[in-house]
């Protein structure tokens, strides 16, 4: 799905990037691991840095 693949954090916030991906994702036929990690392909570059930093990784997309 092409709109999964080019969506981008950018200078939103976490939830608002959670919400546009979760709305994009529920047409898509990814599931688990491989959204994922299309999630955390377009996060921003300090979030991606400290979930690598991070003891215990989340295993969900979450959001308010």
């Amino acid at each position: 799905m092409k709109q999964l693949r080019t969506i981008e954090q950018k200078e939103r916030t976490c939830n608002k990037y959670i919400q546009e991906f979760k709305k994009i994702t529920r047409e898509s036929s990814y599931k688990k691991r491989p959204l994922i990690k299309e999630f955390k392909k377009e996060l921003n570059r300090a979030i991606r840095r400290k979930l690598a930093e991070s003891e215990s990784l989340p295993t969900t997309i979450g959001g308010e």
